[in-house]
Order: C-alpha cells, then sequence, then structure tokens
C-alpha cells in the first residue's frame, strides 16, 4: 500500500506561471491561458502549465535562474544607465567649452582683421608723411 506522500510525489500538480514584463504582458510561452477571478482582460490571463511533481525542482530551478538573469539584465541596464548619462554631461561640457574657444577665435579674429587694418593704415600715413618730408627737403 502507497502512503500518501508517494501519491504525492507521483500526483499531478497545476503549477501556475505569471510572469510579466514591464508593459504588463506575459512572457511566459505556454500555450494554454486562463483568466482569472472570471475576468477576461488580456492583461490579466495567466499562463497554466501542468508539470510532474518530479519536474518540479526543475522548473523551479528554471525560473529561479530567469529571474535571477532577469535581476544581473536590470542591474546591468541601471549602470549602463548612470555611465550614459555622465558621458553626457561630459559631453555637454566639452561642447560648451568648444563654443565659448569658437567665440573667442572670432573675436581675435576681428581684432586681427582690425589691427591690420590699423596698421596699413598707419603705413599708408607713415609713408604719406615721410614723402611729404622728402618733397619739403627736395624744396628746400
Amino acid at each position: 500500500m502507497r502512503s500518501g506522500y508517494d501519491l504525492f510525489l507521483n500526483a499531478r500538480i497545476i503549477f501556475f506561471v505569471r510572469v510579466i514584463d514591464g508593459t504588463g504582458h506575459s512572457l511566459s510561452s505556454e500555450p494554454r491561458t486562463t483568466a482569472t477571478k472570471g475576468r477576461k482582460s488580456s492583461s490579466e490571463l495567466v499562463r497554466v502549465k501542468l508539470i510532474e511533481c518530479g519536474d518540479y525542482k526543475q522548473e523551479f530551478a528554471r525560473l529561479w535562474n530567469l529571474s535571477s538573469a532577469l535581476k544581473e539584465a536590470r542591474e546591468k541596464k541601471e549602470a549602463l544607465e548612470g555611465k550614459l548619462h555622465s558621458l553626457n554631461q561630459v559631453e555637454a561640457e566639452s561642447l560648451s567649452r568648444l563654443n565659448v574657444l569658437e567665440e573667442i577665435r572670432k573675436r581675435v579674429g576681428a581684432r586681427k582683421k582690425m589691427m591690420e587694418s590699423l596698421s596699413d593704415l598707419l603705413q599708408g600715413a607713415a609713408d604719406k608723411a615721410s614723402a611729404d618730408d622728402s618733397s619739403k627737403e627736395r624744396r628746400s
């Protein structure tokens, strides 16, 4: 005669799997679905999978591994988001500095042109003055 424990081990149990991603869609791929508590909303669907009691440990281990992988992926995502945010800040500061340097270059270029034109004017005035002086010396 079998004990209750042996019957329990050989019995079939219903294992409810409800894996939801961030959008509320089920990630489970089992074919049968039933609505919970009589509701027919697609976001309220529960995937039902009939498994042998002996397979429970394997199924539990699989779900545990999936959960661990999801947790690791979320942690990596958060770390990458932090790095991306800091890189974006550095890039923004760099662009700001480049814009300031470009403005300084434009001002320096404008001053250089102004100095060149003043130099040309002074050179022309000096040439004219020396020409006037040499013509005065010739007359005298």
